[in-house]
């Protein structure tokens, strides 16, 4: 696996330089700048797993190897489409009998997919740090008499951790405050670094507002940088963490599954006549959960992160993004609060979820 990893990487990262090389000559500076990233990127993305956690230092370089993996990514895939259009530009001008295709020159090409890749790194920087408020409205006959609606307040995805500052985490903390939640949740991957020295972040979620309590479960980040020291900064925010555990909370039964777990836990039964609230890490709707629970609320996906992951995971999985019905039950995939690795969301904007259940008409 590392073996194919590293020589995917190398591979396009050659393909860049070659581009790059026809446009503006053989410089030294080209192979010194691109082939120092390339290096970083390929070792990085083979091992990255066995340095989690492992130092502020070592985080900054995995984001900037990550950035600069990205716009490699982009480059190539501009250089492919550059290269598509040259070929139907050339098919033009045999049946037209024209010279347009050689008006486009490898330095002509180069110039248009930087100044391409710079716009949409500047987009995605700015996007990254703009949380939106989403607004869902799930109807329910199932809330206590009396109820005229539950508010649900949903983050996922926040990675705390790395280069994710307490000054985003402030401001994600005051839109949560100011939804006025019922109920705060959180569904997994809150974690995602060294978490024994986070008293700060533990105070800001600690703050929440919610009236009738906290809850959270984990996701594979948590396993990542240590399950232990996750639950134990988690409780040290206030949050009630369900490991294929129930919880009650305004009338209503809340569900949280392990982000490993793949088989309905035979202790958690839903109550008749009441509504079961889920939550799971992953978009995955269990096959022997039929019945069992009314609205899931998943994370995990990103929403895809970077366009056009998104679209095309929606290809390969039922629950991608946004409230969708299930039968007689919904799921709501968030697109996640923060980031992974590097600041930079195209298309996918972060969120906080704010979910209404109200009584069936």
């Amino acid at each position: 696996m590392i073996f194919y990893s590293m020589a995917f990487t190398t591979a396009f990262h050659l393909y860049i330089y070659w581009k790059l090389r026809a446009a503006f000559g053989s410089g030294r500076w080209i192979l010194f700048f691109w082939g120092s990233f390339a290096v970083i990127s390929a070792f990085l993305a083979a091992h990255y797993h066995k340095f989690w956690g492992g130092g502020r230092f070592f985080e900054v370089f995995f984001a900037l190897a990550f950035t600069e993996f990205v716009v490699a990514g982009m480059l190539c895939a501009v250089f492919v489409l550059t290269e598509i259009f040259k070929g139907f530009l050339f098919l033009w001008d045999k049946a037209a009998k024209t010279h347009v295709e050689s008006l486009v020159t490898p330095r002509r090409a180069a110039v248009f997919s930087l100044a391409f890749v710079f716009c949409a790194v500047v987009y995605g920087y700015y996007e990254a740090w703009n949380v939106r408020e989403v607004h869902a409205v799930v109807p329910t006959g199932k809330l206590p008499l009396g109820t005229g609606r539950l508010r649900i307040v949903q983050l996922s995805d926040v990675h705390i951790g790395g280069l994710y500052p307490i000054r985003h985490l402030e401001r994600v903390m005051e839109m949560v405050r100011a939804a006025e939640p019922d109920i705060f949740v959180i569904t997994g991957d809150l974690a995602d670094g060294d978490m024994t020295d986070r008293r700060r972040e533990a105070a800001l979620l600690a703050g929440h507002g919610a009236r009738h309590g906290a809850f959270a479960v984990v996701g594979n980040h948590e396993y990542y940088v240590g399950l232990e020291q996750s639950i134990a900064f988690m409780e040290r925010a206030g949050l009630t963490v369900l490991y294929d555990q129930a919880a009650e909370a305004a009338g209503i039964v809340i569900f949280g599954l392990d982000d490993l777990t793949t088989v309905w836990p035979v202790s958690l039964r839903a109550v008749e006549g009441r509504f079961t609230l889920l939550l799971k890490h992953r978009p995955q709707v269990l096959k022997t959960s039929r019945g069992k629970f009314d609205l899931q609320l998943c994370g995990h996906t990103h929403g895809g992160q970077l366009w056009p992951i998104g679209p095309l995971q929606e290809k390969f999985q039922r629950f991608v993004q946004g409230l969708s019905k299930d039968g007689e039950r919904f799921v709501y995939v968030s697109n996640g609060t923060g980031y992974r690795s590097a600041p930079l969301r195209i298309f996918a904007p972060p969120e906080v979820t704010v979910i209404d259940l109200v009584p069936a008409l």
